[in-house]
């Protein structure tokens, strides 16, 4: 069977995905939900757990004045969300500071997968056809 993958924007909800592919309508006709990925950026981990004031302060250029969305409360969700959380760039932080990541991970989805990436480098196995 060919395997497909859909890719949202980290500003969608994973949930909202997944209700459609397991609900009753044509798109649950056609596919199958096999796994819901999340990357984060562990170099930017904390910084992006910051409060909403630290994130309007941080991308005041990038975003309407009137959106006061945060990008803490989407990262928890689309973290608790997922079977596998793929953490990127631990190649530009050290060891401990990709295991604090893991582990924050961990804390908010005790049963994902978590599978770490050096230079963008993620084993297909990992994300496609695991039967999660």
């Amino acid at each position: 069977a060919p395997v497909e993958t859909i890719e949202n924007p980290a500003t969608a909800s994973l949930e909202a995905i997944a209700a459609a592919l397991q609900g009753k309508g044509s798109l649950n006709e056609i596919a199958r939900l096999d796994t819901c990925v999340t990357m984060v950026d562990a170099a930017a981990f904390q910084q992006n757990m910051g409060t909403n004031a630290e994130m309007r302060e941080q991308f005041a250029d990038s975003v309407e004045k009137t959106d006061t969305r945060a990008v803490g409360p989407l990262l928890t969700n689309q973290i608790e969300f997922a079977d596998v959380i793929i953490l990127s760039k631990c190649d530009l932080i050290t060891e401990e500071e990709a295991s604090a990541v893991e582990d924050a991970v961990l804390a908010l989805n005790p049963e994902a997968k978590v599978r770490r990436a050096f230079r963008g480098d993620v084993p297909l196995d990992s994300v496609l056809r695991t039967g999660l």
